[in-house]
Order: C-alpha cells, then structure tokens, then sequence
C-alpha cells in the first residue's frame, strides 16, 4: 500500500469512528398520563427537557416518547386545565422504562353560560323589489310573471313559452 492508500484509508476510518461517536444510546419513555380520578388524559403532552421532538398521549393517556439516554432525564407533562409537572430519573441501565404521571387539576372552572340567537324565518318567503321588475327585459311586457319564473320551485316549459309551473300546479291557477 502507498502512502496515499493508507491515508485515505485511516481517514475513512476516522470518519467512521466520530460517526459512531456521535449516535447516543437512545431510551424509550412510556407511560399514562391520568387525572387526579384516575381518568386518562387524552393528548397531554410529554416531552424531555433540554431535547427536541415530544409525544402526545392518546385517546386512552399512553404515549411513547424517545430520546437521547444522558445521566439524567427531565421529562415534562401539561396540559391545559392541570398544572406542569416535571419528573426527573437517572438514566437506567435498560433500553425503556415505564413512567406513569397523574396530573392535578388548576380547580378553575367557568361560570356557566347562556346563549341566545334569534333570527326571523324567511326559508318559503321572499321579497320582491318593485325597481327590479322595472328594469327587467320582457319578451312578453308582463315583468311580474317573468320574475316569479325565476324563483325557487318554478319551472317553466322552454326559453320561448310563458307558461311555467309553481310546484307541479299550471300558471293558470291561483298562486
């Protein structure tokens, strides 16, 4: 082997070993997340302090966090409506440990509230502007009996008849 050769190649192998260095041992947090009833809590949130990335807990109040294994972990649970807790553990021996967390509730509840709305029914009525008949084009000179063709529930025959129909009746019978 030349020179050359080896350098590459312990240059290579170098590369390799700080890689390797780099990649921490890794530790799998899981757990549930309960209130002070027992009840789980459904996405609260779990993270570990100092790190990026975090879990939600599901519908039941489990979650599965990963993270990087140091000497001690500081894992961080909230959720709104009951307070922060911090939970701090030494770094375990084994690849996943199992950490349940109740969370008190902040005792804060809201006054009850009432809400009304009111609104006039117009679903069948509808107004019908006396200026827009004027302006109306009529290929009949009869704007009002063009203008109730246009409405909902009328139909009429074709483009060239003036017959039309208000829910299965005939334009001769009383609307």
């Amino acid at each position: 082997m030349t020179i050359k050769t080896r350098i590459v190649f312990l240059s290579v192998i170098l590369v390799l070993l700080m890689h390797l260095s780099s990649h921490a041992r890794s530790i799998k947090v899981y757990g549930t997340v309960s209130d002070e009833h027992g009840r789980p809590i459904e996405l609260a949130m779990v993270r570990a302090e100092g790190q990026t990335g975090a879990a939600l807990c599901s519908l039941k109040g489990t979650y599965s966090l990963t993270c990087e294994a140091k000497d001690s972990l500081v894992l961080v649970y909230s959720m709104i409506g009951y307070r922060t807790r911090k939970h701090t553990m030494q770094s375990a021996q084994s690849d996943s440990i199992r950490v349940d967390m109740t969370l008190p509730s902040l005792g804060k509840t809201l006054d009850k509230a009432t809400v009304r709305a009111y609104k006039r029914q117009t679903d069948a009525i509808r107004k019908i502007n006396a200026r827009s008949t004027k302006l109306m084009s009529s290929t009949t000179g009869n704007g009002v009996e063009e203008l109730i063709a246009t409405e909902m529930g009328v139909s009429t025959h074709n483009e060239m008849s003036s017959q039309y129909n208000v829910r299965g009746g005939s334009f001769d019978e009383n609307v």
